[in-house]
C-alpha cells in the first residue's frame, strides 16, 4: 500500500510540474528507504570531487549532454554548466558551476537551485566566498550554505593566519550525497 501511495504521489509530481521533477533523471534510495529524485545537476554535484580538472568537466559534460559555458574572472575562471541552451533563461534555473584557479587547479564546485534555501558547495582551495588559501587544508570539504533568517544557528567560524575571526552562514557536511540530501530535506 505505502508503494502504491509514493508511485501515486510520483505521478502526480509529474503531471503537476515542477522544476526537479521535470528534469530528474534517476531514481535512488538514502538510508531511510524512501525514494529520492535527483536532478542531473544534483548528480553532477555528487560525481565531481576533489582530483576533477578542467579536462574532466569537458568529459563529464560531453559524456552526459550537458552544456557550459566558461568565463574567465581575474584570477579564476569558471564553468557554469546546464543541460541545454534555453535553462540559464528559465525561471527555473538550475546549475552546476566549476571553478578552477588560473594555473588549472580546482578551487572548488556548487550546485544552485531556486528551488531550495540555499545552496552547496566544496571549497578545495583558493578565495572562495569566505575562504582564502592561508586557510584551504583546515577547511577544504563540502558545506551547505544557508540564506540568512531569523533564528538560523550559527554558521561556520573561520579563523585566519592572523588570528581574526569570521561568523560565516555555511555549515559542513560529510560528502556530497549528505549536502544534496540535507538541501532537498531542508
Amino acid at each position: 500500500m505505502k508503494a502504491k501511495m509514493v508511485l501515486f504521489l510520483f505521478v502526480m509530481g509529474v503531471i503537476l510540474g515542477g522544476c526537479s521533477v521535470k528534469s530528474n533523471k534517476d531514481i535512488l534510495l538514502d538510508d531511510t528507504k524512501t525514494i529520492i529524485k535527483y536532478s542531473p545537476y544534483q548528480k553532477m554535484f555528487m560525481d565531481l570531487n576533489s582530483n576533477f580538472t578542467e579536462e574532466d568537466v569537458k568529459k563529464y559534460m560531453g559524456d552526459h549532454r550537458l552544456i557550459g559555458g566558461r568565463s574567465s574572472l581575474g584570477d579564476y575562471f569558471e564553468y557554469h554548466i546546464f543541460l541545454s541552451k534555453d535553462d540559464n533563461k528559465k525561471a527555473c534555473q538550475e546549475f552546476v558551476a566549476v571553478r578552477f584557479l588560473k594555473d588549472g587547479q580546482l578551487e572548488g564546485f556548487r550546485y544552485v537551485s531556486p528551488e531550495f534555501e540555499g545552496y552547496v558547495f566544496y571549497y578545495v582551495k583558493g578565495v572562495f566566498l569566505e575562504f582564502n588559501d592561508q586557510n584551504a587544508k583546515d577547511y577544504s570539504g563540502y558545506y551547505y550554505r544557508s540564506l540568512p533568517k531569523k533564528g538560523n544557528k550559527k554558521g561556520l567560524e573561520i579563523e585566519y593566519k592572523d588570528n581574526t575571526k569570521k561568523s560565516t552562514p555555511y555549515y559542513p557536511i560529510s560528502n556530497a550525497k549528505e549536502a544534496i540530501n540535507f538541501l532537498i530535506e531542508k
